[in-house]
């Protein structure tokens, strides 16, 4: 399980080397004189290393919620990539505010629809912060937040 907190801007991410079989069959036609027999080749014990990384952006703005025309709460949009070769799922952004950080579902990112962050997508999340009264009182101190990511690569929990 890949677990990179805490995350602000761009972090990679490394995984252990998933250890796979696989079979081999040469497919060849054996009735070509300058082409072989088919044979399999036994990978038992062959590793194959598959590193996962990830890319975060956060960006923010000020929002107007009701119909006061005063900017009461912050939208912190989080775009998560894989960066990595290797599926990822198990995706959990969470941050220090507090905030329920959620993705459309399905996430227009999922370019396959299969619910993993393939390598190259980019799936965006969004959290809605409201600000306090006390957020105001410490202006013009700047709010701080971080973001903090748990996923891991497919076939792994």
């Amino acid at each position: 399980q890949i677990d990179n907190s805490p995350l602000i801007g761009q972090a990679d991410v490394t995984a252990n080397p998933i250890n796979s079989s696989f079979e081999v069959t040469d497919l060849s036609d054996p009735s070509d004189p300058l082409g072989n027999a088919p044979n399999n080749v036994d990978l038992d014990g062959a590793c194959a290393n598959f590193a996962a990384a990830i890319s975060i952006t956060l960006s923010d703005s000020l929002s107007n919620t009701d119909t006061d025309a005063c900017d009461d709460a912050i939208i912190y949009t989080y775009t998560v990539t894989n960066t990595g070769s290797v599926d990822l799922d198990g995706i959990m952004l969470t941050d220090d505010l507090g905030n329920t950080i959620s993705a459309p579902n399905p996430n227009p990112g999922d370019l396959d629809m299969d619910n993993q962050i393939d390598p190259l997508e980019a799936w965006v999340f969004t959290a809605l912060y409201d600000i306090t009264q006390n957020n105001i009182n410490n202006s013009p101190a700047p709010l701080s937040n971080q973001a903090h990511i748990t996923m891991q690569p497919v076939g792994t929990n």
